[in-house]
């Protein structure tokens, strides 16, 4: 199968390298099209400024100065054009990508951007941290996360496949117990940080952006439970971003707006109804805040709450059956 690689921590990082090395024995066509540098973060940002440059390091190697989706977008729309690959794969991260972080992750991101363009993508991760602590060596780690993604990769072009997901696999670094589907909810792995920095110039502010890791959580369906259980976590992200309306939360606008709530018969009503809203929601966010009353603040934390980025039922079909197939390599 044709295969674009794509990652977040550079053309030369080991994850990716790994990756590659591991698909090309399954005997894999691969064209890996990577950041030229670092670029972790970056989430699903794109370069719309100014033109990017791409060099081209060996036959089947390309360089991006840009963005994670920038590669996902270059290579799908660009390089490969003309022999479409059957997947996109995004990684080895030097790292995991769980819960609230996939919204960082370029990783991810590079996926995303596939996945919106109507290709299968998959993003792979693994937490070297673990497997340090387990006194495995990065490379090992790397080798155990390639391995999960490049041996069922042909099985996985059979699986049915929702459209507009991301696949997304977490490897605990370590030997792991098995295979397990995960919910991908608001959890946070690493609890946020910022810190003020010195500097010499009294009218300048400098912060360090970071977090702290937290290997906790309680809820044993979350994928950041399942890893630190010791098991790779598979989960299926939405990347269209799109919500159905909250009926209090539309009610309450069109109160502030003196009108009365209309009937949605149909999709194509309720299309034209959220693209009005967006249209006013900036103008009459006020007033819809003061006719919500108290339970404003509430109504805000349930929709987030329901509206992650993610695919949040591990009972769906695909899910349960994509577990299946990755035990079974």
């Amino acid at each position: 199968m044709r295969i674009l690689l794509c990652n977040d921590d550079g053309l030369n990082a080991p994850g990716i390298q790994v990756l590659k090395e591991h698909l090309a024995k399954q005997g894999h066509d691969i064209v890996t099209v990577a950041p030229a540098g670092e670029s972790s973060g970056k989430s699903h940002a794109m370069t719309f400024d100014r033109p990017v440059m791409v060099e081209q390091i060996s036959a089947r190697e390309f360089a991006v100065h840009g963005t994670p989706a920038d590669c996902a977008f270059i290579g799908l729309c660009g390089l490969m054009a003309d022999s479409p690959p059957h997947f996109l794969v995004s990684g080895v991260n030097h790292g995991l990508n769980l819960g609230v972080d996939v919204n960082y992750s370029g990783t991810i991101g590079a996926a995303s951007q596939a996945a919106l363009l109507g290709y299968r993508a998959i993003a792979a991760s693994v937490d070297l941290e673990r497997s340090r602590l387990a006194g495995s060596s990065p490379e090992q780690a790397f080798e155990r996360a390639a391995q999960l993604v490049a041996e069922p990769v042909e099985r996985l072009a059979h699986l049915k496949w929702p459209a507009r997901l991301v696949l997304s696999l977490n490897h605990p670094g370590i030997e792991p117990r098995g295979i397990k589907p995960a919910n991908c909810h608001a959890v946070v792995p690493y609890a946020p940080r910022l810190v003020s920095l010195t500097t010499e110039d009294s009218s300048r502010r400098q912060y360090l952006i970071d977090g702290v890791r937290e290997d906790v959580c309680e809820d044993v369906e979350q994928d950041l439970a399942i890893v630190l259980a010791g098991y790779v976590s598979v989960s299926f992200l939405d990347v269209r971003q799109s919500i159905s309306y909250s009926d209090t939360l539309v009610q309450a606008l069109f109160a502030a707006l003196g009108a009365r709530t209309p009937t949605l018969a149909s999709k194509r009503s309720s299309r034209l109804k959220l693209r009005w809203l967006k249209t006013v929601v900036v103008s009459v966010g006020k007033s819809v805040q003061e006719a919500s009353g108290g339970d404003r603040k509430g109504e805000q934390k349930r929709t987030a709450d329901e509206v992650p980025k993610q695919v949040a039922d591990i009972k769906t079909g695909a899910v349960t059956d994509l577990a299946g197939v990755m035990s079974s390599r």
